[in-house]
C-alpha cells in the first residue's frame, strides 16, 4: 500500500494507553467496546491521548433490548459473562464524562444484517474446497478469525440484531 513509512502498529491495553497526552488528533474504535468492561476508563484514556478538539469515532455493537434474551455464542464472546455490552445511553453518558461532545450518532442494523449474511455466505462457500475462478486465492474463511463455530456466532449476532436486541451503532465525538 506504500504506507510502511506512515503506519505503525503497537499492541497495548486500551484502558492504559502507552502514549503521551495529546499524541493524536483522531481515534477510532471498531467493535471494541463489547470486549471492554471498564468503558469509562477506555474513553478517559482516549480523551487523554487526543489533542484539543480531537475527533473520536466509536463503532460498536450496543445493547437495545433485554440482556437476558441475547443469544450466545457471539463473535466476541461465547457466553454472557465474557461480553460487556452496553446501551447507547451508557456510551453517551460515559463519553460526555470523559470530555466528549457527541456530534452525530447512527444505528446501522440493516447494513449489519446484510454484511453478516454476506459473511455467512462467504464462510459457507469457503468451507467447501474449490478452485477459485480467475486463478486467485479464495478469501480466508471467517473461521480463521472466529473459530470453528463461526457460522453459529454469525447466525446468533444476526438473530439478535433482527430481534432488536443489539444494533451496531456509530457515535462521532469531538473532544471539548
Amino acid at each position: 500500500m506504500g504506507l510502511a513509512d506512515r503506519a505503525r502498529f503497537q499492541q497495548g491495553d486500551v484502558t492504559a494507553l502507552p502514549f503521551p497526552q495529546a499524541s493524536f488528533d483522531r481515534a477510532w474504535v471498531l467493535h471494541v467496546g463489547m470486549n471492554i468492561e471498564d468503558k469509562a476508563r477506555l474513553f478517559t484514556e482516549i480523551s487523554r491521548v487526543l489533542t484539543d478538539n480531537g475527533l473520536f469515532i466509536v463503532y460498536d455493537v450496543m445493547l437495545l433490548g433485554d440482556p437476558t434474551l441475547v443469544s450466545y455464542p457471539l463473535p466476541w464472546a461465547s457466553q454472557p459473562e465474557h461480553s460487556f455490552l452496553a446501551r447507547p445511553q451508557e456510551y453517551r453518558s460515559l463519553l460526555r464524562k470523559a470530555g466528549f461532545d457527541i456530534v452525530a450518532e447512527h444505528d446501522h442494523p440493516s447494513q449489519a444484517v446484510q454484511s453478516l449474511r454476506d459473511a455467512g455466505d462467504a464462510h459457507h462457500r469457503n468451507s467447501t474446497p474449490h478452485k477459485p475462478s480467475g486463478g486467485g486465492t479464495p478469501p480466508a474463511p471467517i473461521s480463521v478469525a472466529m473459530g470453528t463455530d463461526a457460522s453459529t456466532k454469525v447466525a446468533k449476532v444476526l438473530q439478535n440484531i433482527e430481534e432488536g436486541l443489539l444494533a451496531p451503532t456509530e457515535m462521532i465525538c469531538r473532544l471539548r
